[in-house]
This record gives structure tokens, sequence and C-alpha cells, in this order.
């Protein structure tokens, strides 16, 4: 499958047309992703674990309740910016793959294919796992009193992730409820001197941020899968606006609410701040708190695992990805090969949960750098596509302070952790000689093997690539059977016939045939993501485990409750800054694919395969690990309480998470919304409880949070980079709506909408949850803790604790969704700017989804889990890169403004907007660099490794890896019933 060389006025033909609902007979991803489905699943793949694991990293960090919620803030507005930043090139790219389908469009293949590489391979599977080991770790919490009985078990009563989405927010809402009722009857002390303790090391600062940033981790998981994304011009920014809104909101109070039930020291001590504020609040309640944990990890790593299979979706699309991942099936219109593979690699990591964390940790500044890259596609379709119809055009300004602020993050860990960052920039470049070998210059027995493989996934799933108008020739004879005629390698998509036996059509209402193809043949992702699903997405995707593992990271670092709440703030505004940027690319450069798709626009194909190397191979993968061994965690710690919970046994569950979510997500685009909704919903609910629980405390006791909010305030600026970084960790997410542009309904309104709701509810809720934690704990249980919520649930819910591990299970399964959903897409998008193998560019004819692409993204993520000890090492390792790509999509902003100047533009932002934004990511990129140069240089290194991979395999392909590629897909087309995407 060979891109096609278009003209520029063919190009902006080409965006003008990715608006169709997909209603014109063609095989492609269905767009079923309606705006709530959108909205559920950036809140479900943010709300993960993040919020319950978060606030005690970030208060550690910030070095009091002040600091972290600015922190927290602060996480939520940066993702929120980073999200809006991504809304316009969402909008603008209409394809799946998020910033990798920008970086491939404004950077090039080679540069998509590095971004892609990390964030399917490692980045999204190690995020499924870790969600799918936190749910597996929190949901069994109640199940086990004392070691003797189970008291309790989780409830499976569906896998929607719309439900689980609410679900999570029932949680949050009841955290944030009880955490402000206790404000007002108690005093934790969190609140006294609020930054009493204030750290002002940057270093300390930096990584709180990065903790308060996990948390928020897939707001930009929606772009990932734009093109099932109904109407995703009004959508996808739509859902990010709403996602990224209530995401802060909820992440905010939670935070509060864990202040005012957890003193500072308290905070410090618990490893579980939820759990502290559960035992505190609820008493004999507490159980409650780890069901509602791995309830959010189901929902978080649905998102994962949905939007993880469209980016391998997308990257064998763009041939990027071996092509039988770009098969959908013909029954359910999903990528069914790229989320058995997502899953697939969930699974594997399941196998390293010891080293996932390290993995992931590595990876965090290849990451970070990837998404700067992604921001810089901004500026670069500006430049390139000046006169593209932009539904949302953000003022430069916002793409620059989110690239700034991307990398901030990218070199902070380059300074904290040189050799993490070493080890990740490796993990990187391992992307360069895969992209010259495997793509550039593909061997032919890889061209074969591709076909022959992509073949019998066709056969095997009935799925078929995405389906164009010239790719697919139908024709319906009442005697014929389901048939596609191919020889022993991929032929001419026009030489594919297709027969429907009469009996194989469906019958409409008036009783008339229809197939799942539309009436004009054309097979293509379904803009099926309504204005609520994206903001669902990019909620879910934002409020994971970062909100709940945040926290103490951020106090810790910022050094009193005052500069933790104050980080939290800015860390809700920073991604609300980043939002706001990415909605103008999103909304002009309509491709999904995110950052990547606007740095391939913006600046050629290379960049944009390194940033596509990055987060497919190594930034998504392990995103969806963590996330999913968060989830498994979480659920464990309900089965087995005080017994100690065998080695393999969160792995295990992660695995069965991220390959149920790869099924679900390969087999309908609308069960993944659904998941991603339901998901988004209970963490938010999870939040709200708490900080409704958490106000309530503040009220009836005395934490001591408050008391002098700013005692103990972290005058280092290290330290208050770190906590900040620990913020905008649980803030993570805010642009994964760009990914999926394409799947998107009219993306050039829902894209920044769903961006500004879902950032500004994030902020809100990540902020009230941090107030509430602080108002039930005191700061230093803060710092002793790391479940800040299992903590609180312990303070507040007694023997009801246990529903907090399970929310926090709960808003993993909604991240983990999201992420796999987004990561499909760009596997997709990448696959289809010839950045992956072939394969990926494949869609289901039934289901259209990105088969394949989804099915590699959980292979990935499973592959992640036997790396379970160092993902998180890996991921800070990349955090810098991620930032740094954040910050070059952010520069995209500039660029398109320059070469595209009349292009209409839905958003038009501010320039000032793009440049704060820039200025921030830049800092999230220094500081790490000075705080552990290790960590970063292993980041760069695997950021680099894109290089060869690049010209080995993509730029200089060897024609026996083109003749592997061609036969795999040709194998899977049969065996999943999938072809490549067809459009007029």
């Amino acid at each position: 499958l060979k891109m096609k060389d278009l003209s520029p006025e063919k190009k902006m033909n080409n965006l003008k047309s990715d608006d169709d609902d997909g209603g014109d007979g063609k095989i492609k991803l269905q767009r079923s992703v309606s705006l709530l489905n959108g909205i559920t699943i950036i809140i479900g793949c943010i709300i993960g674990s993040g919020i319950f694991v978060s606030p005690k990293g970030v208060h550690e960090h910030s070095g009091s309740v002040g600091l972290s919620m600015i922190i927290w803030i602060f996480g939520g507005l940066f993702a929120a910016l980073g999200a809006y930043c991504y809304a316009e090139l969402g909008t603008l790219i209409r394809k799946s793959g998020g910033d990798y389908a920008y970086i491939t469009e404004a950077f090039g293949p080679f540069v998509g294919f590095i971004r892609l590489w990390i964030e399917a391979i490692v980045i999204r599977p190690c995020s499924a796992t870790i969600t799918a080991l936190t749910f597996a770790k929190y949901a069994l919490v109640p199940l086990f009193g004392d070691c003797q009985q189970v008291y309790a078990e989780p409830i499976w009563a569906t896998f929607i992730q719309d439900i689980l989405t609410y679900a999570k927010i029932i949680a949050l809402v009841l955290i944030i409820v009880t955490g402000l009722v206790m404000a007002f009857l108690t005093s934790s002390g969190s609140f006294d001197n609020i930054f009493d303790g204030t750290s002002t090391d940057a270093g300390e600062i930096s990584l709180a941020l990065y903790s308060g940033l996990f948390a928020y981790n897939g707001w930009n998981y929606l772009n990932f899968i734009v093109e099932e994304l109904k109407n995703p011009k009004r959508n996808l920014p739509l859902a990010i606006a709403i996602s990224c809104s209530l995401v802060t909101v909820i992440y905010c109070l939670t935070n509060l609410a864990f202040y005012a039930v957890i003193s500072p020291k308290e905070f410090l001590e618990a490893d579980a701040t939820a759990m502290t504020f559960a035992n505190k609040v609820y008493g004999s309640f507490a159980w409650i708190m780890p069901i509602f944990v791995a309830f959010a990890t189901v929902g978080s790593c649905n998102g994962v695992i949905l939007t993880a299979s469209r980016l391998f979706f997308v990257g064998g699309r763009e041939g990027q990805m071996p092509q039988a991942l770009t098969l959908i099936s013909l029954k359910y219109m999903t990528p069914v090969p790229a989320v058995i593979l997502t899953g697939l690699l969930s699974c594997v990591f399941l196998l390293l949960s010891s080293n996932i964390y390290s993995l992931i940790n590595y990876i965090q500044i290849v990451n970070w750098l990837a998404i700067s890259l992604a921001m810089l596609s901004l500026f670069q379709l500006r430049r390139k596509l000046p006169d593209a119809p932009r539904t949302i055009k953000v003022n430069l300004i916002f793409p620059f302070v989110f690239l700034v602020g991307c990398l901030f993050l990218v070199v902070v860990p380059v300074v904290a952790a040189p050799i993490d960052t070493i080890i990740g920039l490796g993990i990187t470049f391992t992307s360069v000689p895969i992209y010259f070998l495997f793509i550039k210059h593909r061997p032919e027995v890889l061209s074969n093997f591709s076909g022959s493989v992509s073949m019998f996934t066709q056969k095997f799933f009935l799925a078929v690539p995405e389906e164009g108008e010239e790719e697919l020739q139908m024709t319906t004879t009442p005697d014929s059977q389901l048939a596609i005629v191919s020889d022993s390698k991929l032929k001419d998509p026009a030489d594919t016939e297709i027969h429907l036996n009469e009996d194989q059509c469906k019958k409409d209402k008036n009783g008339k045939n229809k197939t799942d193809i539309h009436d004009s043949g054309e097979l293509k992702l379904e803009r099926s993501i309504t204005l609520l699903n994206g903001v669902n997405i990019i909620i879910g995707v934002i409020i994971g485990s970062g909100i709940f593992i945040s926290p103490k990271g951020v106090h810790e670092k910022a050094g009193s409750v005052g500069l933790s709440l104050i980080l939290w703030v800015c860390g809700g505004i920073f991604a609300a800054l980043g939002s706001y940027c990415y909605s103008e690319l999103g909304t002009l450069i309509s491709d999904s694919g995110g950052d990547y798709a606007y740095i391939r626009k913006a600046y050629g194909p290379m960049i944009a395969f390194i940033r596509l190397w990055v987060e497919v191979i190594i930034i998504r993968p392990c995103s969806i690990a963590v996330i999913s061994l968060t989830f498994s965690k979480y659920i464990l710690v309900l089965v087995f309480q005080n017994c100690p919970i065998p080695e393999y046994a969160e792995p295990l569950l992660a695995c069965c998470l991220i390959l149920l979510l790869t099924w679900i997500n390969s087999q309908s685009v609308r069960w993944s919304t659904r998941i991603q909704d339901v998901t988004t919903y209970a963490k938010l609910l999870a939040l709200v409880l708490v900080i409704i629980t958490g106000i309530v405390m503040l009220f009836i006791t005395n934490s001591g949070s408050f008391d002098d909010a700013f005692s103990g305030t972290s005058m280092n600026a290290g330290d208050i980079s770190l906590a900040l970084y620990s913020a905008l960790f649980a803030y993570n997410g805010w642009n994964y709506l760009n990914f999926i542009v394409e799947e998107i309904q009219n993306p050039k309104r829902n894209l920044p909408l769903a961006i500004a709701i879902s950032c500004t509810t994030v902020t809100v809720i990540y902020t009230l949850t941090n107030v509430a934690f602080y108002a039930v704990i005191p700061p230093h249980e803060f710092l002793a803790t790391d479940a800040t919520a299992t903590t609180f649930a312990e303070k507040v819910y007694g023997p009801a604790a246990w529903i907090m591990p399970v929310f926090v299970a709960l808003s993993t399964i909604g991240s983990c969704n999201g992420t796999i959903l987004t990561t499909s897409r760009l596997y997709f998008v990448g696959a289809r700017e010839g950045h992956m193998p072939e394969t990926m560019t494949l869609i289901s004819m039934k289901h259209r989804t990105p088969f394949p692409a989804t099915i590699i993204t959980g292979i990935l993520s499973c592959l992640f889990l036997l790396l379970s000890q160092n993902i998180f090492t890996l991921i800070n390792c990349v955090q810098v890169v991620n930032w740094l790509a954040i910050a070059v999509a952010t520069l995209c902003v500039f660029h398109f403004r320059r070469t595209m100047p009349n292009a209409p533009r839905v958003i038009k932002v501010n320039l000032i907007f793009p440049i704060l934004f820039f200025a921030g990511c830049i800092f999230l990129v220094v500081v790490p660099i000075i705080a552990e140069p290790t960590d970063t240089a292993i980041g760069i290194v695997i950021m680099l490794s894109g290089i060869p991979v690049y010209f080995l395999f993509i730029k200089f392909r060897p024609e026996f890896i083109s003749r592997f590629s061609e036969k795999t897909t040709v194998s899977m087309q049969k065996l999943l019933m999938a072809i490549p995407e067809v459009k007029s």
C-alpha cells in the first residue's frame, strides 16, 4: 500500500472531504463514536489509577499542600492546553493516529514512524498493562479481609466504557464530597499553612509535575480514533474541552478532598492516598475505595486499548506497521487485528510487571518529546497548509506555550535522570534501523510474509483493509459467496473483488438490502465519535491512575499543601492550554494521529516518524501496560487484603484486562466508546465522592493540612518542577482525542468543545480531589502513603474503604481503553503514511475498526508487562521526548499560520497561548535533563533509534521487506476480512 502523491490542491480537497460520516457504502472504520463517547473515552483514559496514586507523588515532590494543588491545577491546564492545540491538529488532519498522524503529515514518515514505534510498541501496551495490573490489585482488595475469607467480590456487570467512566466519576465525586464535608467537620492540618514545606528545588517540582501529569495522561487519546468519531470537526474539540475541564476540576477537587482528610505527613507516609482517605472517612466501609480504583482502571485500560489499537491500525495503514493491522472486521467494523495485538502486547508486558514502571520512566521523556514534535506540527501545518479549512485555529501562543512546557518535561528528566533518559532515547532510536530495514527498504521476503499474514488474518477474522473507491470493486450477485480474489501478494486494491450473497446482506427496516459496506463502496474509519464521546475519551484517558498516585509525588516535591494545590491547578491550566493549542491543529488538520499528523504535515515524514516511533513502540504500549497493572494492583488488593499478592497475579490480571479491551476495541468502536463513557462517569463519580467526603471531613475534623498550608513549601526549583511533573502525569491524555479526529463527528465543532469541557472538568476535579485528600490526610501521612486514595478511604469510609480501589481500578479501565483506542489509530495512521507495516492500514469490513492496528496495540502492551519492573523507568526516560514532541507539535501552530495563513480555522488561538505552552513544554524538557540526565539521555537514545529505522525500513525500504509486508497484508486481509481504507 503506497501513499498517493497529492498536490497541494488535492491535499486541501482531501482535508475538506474528511468530514463524511461513512455513509457512502465503503468499508472503513465506522464513525460510531459520538460526542458523549469521545468525552467518556478521554475521561476514561485520563481517570485511571493516576488520581489515586499520583497525589502522594505530587505532594512528596512539591513539599506542601499549596504547591501540590497548584501542580494539580497546572497539570490539568497543561493537559487542556495540549488538548486544545491538538484540537486544531485533530480537526485539520482528521485521521486516526493522534500525534503520529500529525507528525507524519508535518515531518514525514520517518519521524512519524519513530513516534509510532515508541507509542505503539512500548508506551500504549505498557500503559494498558499497568492499568490492568492496577485494576487487578485494587479489584481484589475487598475480596480478602484478614486473609481467611473472601467477603466481597467485584461485579462484572458491564464492560461498556461509558458506564465505567460514569462509575469512576461517581467514585471521585464521592471522594470530593466526603473530603469537602470532612474539611468543614475536621481539620487534617493540610490547609493550616498550605505552603509550609513547599519545595523550591526545580527538580523536585518537576517530578511533582510529572506525577501530576501522569494522572492526566490520556488527554490526547481521542485524537487517535478521529476516523471513528462522528462529526469530528465538532465533536473532537468539544469532547476534549469537556473532558479536560471535567478531569481537571475533578482532580483538583479530589486532591482537596484528600488534603481535607489526610494531613501532609500522612500524605507522604501513605502509599495509597485514596485508601488512606477511605480508611479515615469510611471506616469499615473503606473497602469501597479499592473497588472504585479498580473500576477506574477498567475504563482507563479500555480507553488505552481502544486508542492504542487505532494507533497500530493507522501505522499499518500508513505502511509503518504490518499490513494485517489495517484489517477491519466485516462484522463489527473494528480493527480486530490491531486491537488483539494491543491486548497481546499489554499481556506480554505483564510478564515484565516488575520492570514495567522503569520502562515507562525510560520513555516518558521520549513521549513528551514526541508531543512537542506533534505540537511543532501545528506550526508546520500552518506553513504548509495555510489555506486549509480549520474548524479550530488556535492562537499560536497556546501551542508555543505548550511546546515550551513539553520541552521542559523533556529537559527535566534529562538532568534529573540521565541514565533513564539515555535508555529511553536508546529505545526510541531502535526505530531507526527498523524503519530503514523493514519500512523504507523493506526486503521482498518480509513483504511476502506480511502479505501472507494479512491474508491469513483476513480469513481468520473475516476482516478486510479499509476500503477506498479505487481500491475495492463490489459486485453483489444472488448466488455468489463472500470471496476475496487475490494472488500470492497484495494486489492493487482495484483488483480485489468482493462478492456478497444476497442472504448475507442485512435488511433495513424497510426491507431493503444493506451491508456493512456503505453504498458507494467506500471503506474507511467511521465518524462515530460524538462530542460527548470525545469528552469522555479525554476525561477517561486523563483520569486514570494519576490522580490517585500523583498527589503524593506533588506534595512530596512541593513541600506544602498550598503549593501542591497550586501545582495541581497549574497542571490543569497547562493541559488546558495545550489542548487549546491542539484544538486549532485538530480542526485544521482533520487527520487522525494527533501530533504525529501535525508534525508530519508541518515538518515532513522523518520527524513525524520519530514521534510515531517513540509513541507507538514505547509510550503507548507502556502506558497501557502501566494502566492495566494499576488496575490489577487495586483489584488484587481487594481480593488479598492483608495477604501477600502472588508474584504473577498482577501481570496476569493486567494481561486479561488488556486482551479483553483489545477484543472489544477490535469488535466495535461503539462498544469501546460505551465502555469509555461508563468508566468515565464511574471515575468522575468516584472523585466526586472523594471530593464530597473530603469537604465534609474538612468541617468535621482537622487533618492539619490547611493549618499552615504553605508551611514547608519547597523553594527549590527542581523540586517544584518535579512536583509539577507529578501533577502533569495525572493530566496525561489531554491530547488523545486528536489521535482519532477522523472518527469524530463534526470535528471542527466537537474537537475544541470536547477539549475545553474535558480539561476544565479534569482540572476542577483534580484540584478538589486533592483538597479532599488534604482535608482527611495530614501532610505527614500524605508523604507516608503510596496510595493516597486508599489512605483517604481508610480514614473516611472505614469498613467501606474497599470502594476506593474499586474506583481506581475502574478509572484505569477507562484510561487503558482510551489509550488502546487512540494507540491503534496511531498505528493505523502511521501505516497509512507508510511509517508502519501496511497490515495496520486494514479496516474490518464488518466492524469498521483498524483490526490489525488494535491487535498489535494489545500485543505490545502485553509484551511490556514482561518488563513491569522497569516499565515506569522506561516511561520516565521518554517523558522528555514526549514533551519535546508536544513542543514540536505546538510549533506546528506557528508553521501552519505561516504556510496556511488563509486556511479557514474554526479555532484560531491567540499566538500568546501556543507561545506560553511551548515555553512550558520546553521547561518540562529542560528540567528533567538537569534533574535526571541519565534517564533523559536514555529517552533521547530511544528517540534517535527511530532515525536508522526510518532510513533502513521506510526511506530506503529493501524490496524483500516490501514484498513480505504485502504478503502479510494479503494474509491478514483474508484472515480478518479486513481491507485497506478506501476513500472517494
